[in-house]
């Protein structure tokens, strides 16, 4: 019956092919001026004529394929790979270490904290290893945007880049929030006091004007758009004083544990509340991925990167996992305070001048998340206009500071809007949904990459029906078990995920040929394994957002669709270039 399927598809796409091949269909090789970049893409018509429904199909899945020939950019190759790492941690330590680590400890999991931290890190490492192989085989700016656009096919690729909007734009605008927070307390903690009208104005329900958070949004915003170089500096010696306190957290902190607070009762909610607690810490890892986003500012792309993203990931794993340890070793995990857990479990031991230090190190890293998620999100607007998916504003580089500085500036705009008006909570859990789908996406591009490169096109139907199968099995699935429908909807798509997953890794192992590339400095290792456990675990996590929250995804969605609709779809470079030309990065 599958091969049935096949068939038919295969042949209906040779009828489409025919018929472009009437009307002018022409393939086209596209490479750009002063960059070292081809583009080779697939034209069915011009873009003057109307589009008939196949046409309009067909721009969905259209692709480039992009032949890097040289390192040349417009923006300055000046990060190494301690930036990186830097960047990446900037971006990852943050709410998650300061605020989740109490939340998670206090509600679900208990001391046992460090061991969901271990399994979110497990799932996390899945997705850091395939962005790693891609962003060293495509060192270019656009991460999870740019892997889809050239693997999977053009709506699915700005639907991934619109969600990645919400990741790096809203995060910042929700670690704002939170260091409007800490600046508070820090300035009470000190004996000086903030004036009520600057911290928070209660409008209506819970929106409230925050001055505070756009001060901090404005100041990043001058930082990133000065110059990477000069943003990259100021995030290293911020991340630096943050990683001092949390190191000082551990040290200083592992002379007031009680180690009965571990073992009279390590797993109080059992091992389901250590999968809980998993599913809670796993966004305290977002971040790792920003690293892709600044590909094209990277001295040695192809060594560089994989150090950045994987190490980054690994050293925020271990101080996690220390971290946790330490404040359930410290107070009881039923009495650790959920706003400010780390400042709290010092203020009880009578150590105020400790909590200042920690106040003063929550804020360090909130301010370098936001800064690492301003610059990740200008650097996905600049792919997506560079591909004439937004308007040509949005790619502007200054000749000067060599950052894209209108996006820039719109990005922080927006940023503060958000950090003054909408409730955390939403943006908190909006910026999951925008990970979860592109570590999705980056898990769904890697299997086609390797298949476009080692293995036979004519395999990729059979690799699209197999994810088909895994995708949609898992959805149903997961809504199944969230929704409790009952266990024999969960098993029966559960055979249906490891019959499409065996069939996917047979295809590999019998047909995509792993030659090795000369170029390549780093492998995922275990592909598919690897990608269908990162995708089926991406799924799963999406599955278990609030309503609420689903209910926002699909507006920006909606909103990002129209935008494609009525402007990206018939401006992209793909659809508007005939002969070979250049694109100027």
């Amino acid at each position: 019956i599958i091969e049935y399927f096949i068939n038919l598809y295969t042949s209906i796409m040779q009828g489409q092919n025919s018929n472009s091949d009437e009307v002018g269909y022409q393939q086209s090789s596209k490479v750009l001026s002063s960059t070292n970049i081809t583009i080779f893409s697939d034209e069915t018509t011009s873009s003057s004529q109307p589009k008939s429904f196949s046409n309009i199909l067909r721009s969905f899945t259209r692709k480039k394929e992009l032949k890097i020939d040289a390192n040349k950019t417009n923006l300055k190759r000046v990060l190494g790979p301690f930036d990186l790492i830097s960047f990446g941690l900037g971006n990852i330590i943050g709410a998650g270490i300061f605020v989740i680590t109490g939340v998670a400890a206090a509600k679900v999991a208990g001391p046992s904290i460090s061991v969901s931290f271990l399994i979110a890190g497990f799932v996390c490492l899945l997705a850091a290893l395939c962005y790693a192989e891609l962003a060293t085989r495509m060192p270019i700016a656009g991460s999870a945007y740019i892997y889809s656009y050239l693997n999977i096919g053009e709506l699915l690729a700005f639907i991934v880049g619109w969600s990645l909007l919400l990741e790096y734009g809203f995060a910042s605008a929700a670690v704002a929030r939170g260091c409007s927070d800490y600046t508070y307390s820090l300035f009470g903690a000190i004996g000086l006091h903030i004036p009520e009208y600057l911290h928070g104005i209660p409008i209506v329900g819970d929106i409230v004007i925050d001055p505070i958070a756009a001060i901090f949004i404005f100041a990043t915003t001058i930082c990133l758009t000065i110059g990477i170089r000069e943003s990259a500096f100021f995030n290293s010696l911020v991340t630096s004083i943050c990683i001092s306190v949390i190191l000082f957290i551990i040290m200083f902190g592992t002379f007031y544990i009680d180690t009965k607070n571990w073992s009279n009762d390590f797993m109080p909610f059992g091992f389901e509340g250590v999968l809980q607690g998993a599913a809670i810490v796993f966004f305290s890892f977002i971040g790792f991925d920003s690293v892709a986003n600044v590909s094209e500012e990277v001295k040695n792309p192809k060594t560089d990167l994989p150090i950045g993203i994987l190490g980054s990931l690994f050293i925020a794993a271990v101080l996690y996992v220390f971290v946790s340890l330490t404040i359930t070793g410290m107070v009881p995990y039923n009495q650790i305070d959920i706003s400010a857990p780390l400042s709290q479990a010092f203020a009880e031991k009578g150590l105020g001048w400790a909590s200042i230090i920690v106040s003063i190190g929550a804020i360090s890293g909130l301010f370098t998340t936001m800064l690492t998620s301003l610059i990740a999100a200008s650097r996905i607007i600049l792919a997506l206009a560079r591909d004439g998916l937004l308007p040509p504003l949005f790619s502007y580089i200054h000749p000067i500071f060599g950052t894209p500085f209108y996006t820039s500036i719109i990005c922080g705009f927006i940023a503060t809007l958000l950090g003054i008006f909408i409730d955390i909570n939403l943006l908190s859990q909006l910026v999951s949904a925008g990970t979860l789908i592109s570590f999705t996406a980056v898990g769904i591009s890697l299997i086609f990459n390797r298949n476009k490169c080692f293995g036979s096109q004519l395999l990729t139907t059979k690799i699209t029906i197999s994810l088909l199968m895994i995708i949609l099995g898992t959805i149903i699935a997961g809504v199944s078990y969230f929704m409790d429908f009952g266990w024999w909807i969960v098993s029966a798509f559960g055979g249906i995920i490891l019959f499409g997953s065996i069939w996917l890794i047979l295809i590999f192992c019998l047909y995509i040929n792993n030659i090795s590339d000369s170029e390549m400095q780093f492998y995922c290792p275990f592909v598919p394994l690897v990608p269908i456990l990162s995708i089926i675990a991406n799924i799963l996590m999406l599955c278990s957002l609030q309503i609420t929250a689903w209910f926002a995804l699909l507006l920006w969605i909606l909103i990002g669709l129209l935008i494609y609709f009525f402007y990206g779809m018939n401006n992209s470079n793909i659809e508007e270039q005939n002969d070979q030309e250049t694109i100027r990065f």
